[in-house]
């Protein structure tokens, strides 16, 4: 099913590899990972595709009940109150002192900058890079029944039209829809900036795959995240991530550091914190 070599000298330093998928197992391989890693080039590092494939082996996949931002709620719950401050940009940084855009300087001995590469770049004075992001584009509508019943990934394996992926999202959390009604999630191309319609375009399509019930689908809102992941020219070469502490004081951490990938945001978040630890005698 997955055939690969490496180009090059054998060191994991330096090395490119070359992957290909071929025959059925390029109508799976294709527009999955293009899903997971929101390009269709698949130039993404093999030693990534290797750490995400791992980890789907290793385990089930699921949606957290309350919503993705479940997540970031649950790691805020174990912080004292008062901890974290909301709604505050951040106009720049000097050494250990952050000015925020209301004028307010706050200072600390240890700064650690948890964001995209892009807003680390700026707020360090290194400017932006130029570097495209990879962008992520998701139709989502509201229908009186499920097209397909089950927690399933449908995939565009004949590779036509602008749907990537398909997937009815109240089948796996049923908490996503109302009594009587599905969610429906439809991943496309990152060519769609040129259709003013993309809602109708996607579901036009989508009547070839589900006939007529997709007429009674209500679109309720379009997401393009054009910063979803970072650029892939910007990941390690290979496993292993890169180290966080950038200078006496300062620290980066962030998904660009590690895999591309939110677990590698939460590796590269843990290992900024334990750095933290060490150099501070904290531990």
């Amino acid at each position: 099913m997955l055939r690969g070599r490496w180009v090059g000298p054998i060191d994991k330093q330096r090395s490119e590899v070359f992957w290909v998928f071929r025959g059925d197992a390029h109508a799976f391989f294709q527009p999955f990972l293009s899903g997971v890693f929101l390009e269709t080039a698949l130039a993404t590092p093999y030693w990534v595709f290797e750490h995400v494939w791992a980890a789907f082996a290793r385990g089930g996949t699921a949606l957290p009940r309350k919503g993705m931002g479940a997540i970031a709620q649950q790691l805020a719950e174990t912080l004292p109150p008062g901890t974290i401050r909301l709604n505050q940009r951040v106009q720049q940084i000097d050494e250990g002192n952050v000015l925020l855009e209301s004028g307010e300087t706050l200072s600390g001995d240890v700064l650690v900058i948890a964001t995209d590469d892009e807003t680390a770049s700026r707020l360090r004075g290194e400017g932006v890079s130029g570097r495209e992001a990879r962008v992520s584009t998701t139709i989502y509508f509201d229908a009186p029944a499920p097209p397909q019943h089950g927690a399933w990934l449908m995939l565009n394996g004949a590779g036509n039209g602008l749907v990537n992926t398909v997937c009815v999202l109240s089948e796996a959390a049923p908490s996503y829809a109302p009594n009587g009604r599905a969610l429906i999630s439809t991943t496309v191309t990152d060519h769609t900036e040129r259709y003013d319609n993309l809602p109708d375009v996607v579901r036009e399509f989508l009547r070839s795959w589900f006939g007529r019930q997709v007429d009674e689908w209500r679109h309720l809102r379009t997401d393009r995240i054009r910063r979803a992941l970072p650029p892939v020219d910007l990941l390690p070469s290979s496993e292993g991530g890169t180290p966080s502490r950038v200078a006496d004081g300062l620290y980066l951490c962030g998904d660009y550091r590690e895999s591309g990938t939110l677990d590698g945001a939460l590796v590269s978040g843990r290992k900024a914190a334990e750095t933290v630890l060490v150099d501070h005698a904290i531990v």
